[in-house]
C-alpha cells in the first residue's frame, strides 16, 4: 500500500535493497547457467506456436511474455476463468490498462517451467478454447 499511496515513495529513483539483491543473483545465475536462456526461448516458442495454432490473436514477435488479444470482455473473462479451473494462471488485463483497447491474457513463461508443465499449459489452452467455442455455438 505504501508503494502506491505514498507520494514520496512513488517518485523515488532508488531501488530497494531486495530488488538489487534479486537482480544480482539472477544475473549470476544467467552467467553460470547459459542453458537456461535456451530453455526460456524453447518454452516461449512452444506456447506462442500453440496459441497461434489455436488461432488466438498473439503479438507479432516471440517473447517470454505471451499475450492473447481478445476484443470481447466476456470471452476474455471466460477464458481466464477456464484456465484457472485447469490450474493455469495468466494475468487478465482489461481496458483502459491495455494499449489498444482490447482485453489481454498475459502468460509469463520462464526457464523454470518444465517440458511437462509447458505441455500442461498448452493442453489447458486447448481445452478452454474448445469449451468456450462450444458455449458460443450453443
Amino acid at each position: 500500500m505504501i508503494r502506491y499511496a505514498s507520494r514520496p515513495y512513488i517518485f523515488t529513483a532508488s531501488s530497494s535493497p531486495s530488488v538489487i539483491a534479486s537482480t544480482r543473483k539472477a544475473l549470476e545465475i544467467m552467467q553460470t547457467r547459459p542453458e537456461l536462456r535456451q530453455r526460456l526461448w524453447d518454452n516461449a516458442d512452444k506456447l506462442y506456436n500453440k496459441l497461434q495454432e489455436l488461432e488466438f490473436s498473439t503479438g507479432p514477435e516471440l517473447s517470454p511474455i505471451v499475450a492473447v488479444r481478445l476484443e470481447d470482455r466476456a470471452e476474455a473473462f471466460a477464458l481466464w476463468s477456464g484456465l484457472i479451473e485447469q490450474g493455469v494462471y495468466v494475468n487478465l488485463v482489461f481496458p483502459p490498462a491495455t494499449p489498444d483497447g482490447n482485453c489481454l491474457l498475459r502468460s509469463s513463461v520462464s526457464a523454470a517451467h518444465t517440458p511437462e508443465q509447458m505441455d500442461r499449459i498448452c493442453q489447458a489452452f486447448t481445452a478452454v478454447k474448445k469449451a468456450t467455442a462450444s458455449a458460443k455455438s450453443a
